[in-house]
């Protein structure tokens, strides 16, 4: 009876063991597996990251474009807004009026003026919402529109409509602040 007892023993140990080094086995398999997998995924989750980064540049690229087209398309409005503006007064400044409809032409005139400054204040208007970047109002605009400023005749009637007009007073006619201009200056380069 104890050697039945034992060879019982011994069979139970023997398929104990078997089943234990079959389960390591599987184990080992399953976990190769485990690692393939986890592996794949991690290559994966690599690719889409280096795509999700091109799509980012790309859009950088796209969004710079977007802003340098809008800014032309916006560069082109105030142009043509402007020189109607300028046109328009300056073909009702150089008629000299005739006797009896002085006060007509000159009502005309002060009304051509003001649509002049209006257009000089929504360019500036512009350039402080950053529609226009600081190379395009300086190169284009700001010699323009103090000139414009300039002139005796816009001079004294924008004298007596300064409120009207805030943005040309902020951009033309504020005081200048180096920091100020050299910190947009360094921005507007970037």
């Amino acid at each position: 009876m104890a050697a039945f007892i034992s060879i019982f023993l011994a069979f139970v140990a023997a398929l104990v063991s078997a089943f234990a080094l079959y389960t390591v086995k599987k184990s080992s398999e399953t976990g190769d597996n485990h690692l393939d997998e986890i592996m794949r995924l991690k290559q994966q989750i690599n690719e889409t990251n280096n795509r999700f980064a091109q799509l980012k540049h790309d859009h950088h690229i796209l969004r710079e474009q977007f802003k340098k087209l809008q800014e032309v398309s916006i560069n082109n409005d105030m142009q043509v807004l402007l020189n109607t503006a300028i046109k328009d007064y300056n073909d009702i400044a150089s008629v000299t009026p005739e006797e009896g409809s002085i006060g007509k032409h000159e009502r005309a005139r002060k009304q051509a003026a003001e649509k002049v400054l209006q257009a000089c204040n929504e360019v500036c208007q512009r350039f402080i919402a950053e529609d226009l970047s600081h190379n395009t109002f300086a190169s284009v605009y700001k010699s323009q529109l103090q000139d414009i400023l300039n002139s005796d005749d816009l001079k004294e009637i924008y004298s007596n409509l300064k409120g009207k007009y805030p943005y040309i007073e902020r951009v033309l006619l504020a005081p200048i602040d180096e920091n100020l201009i050299s910190n947009f200056n360094q921005y507007s380069a970037n």
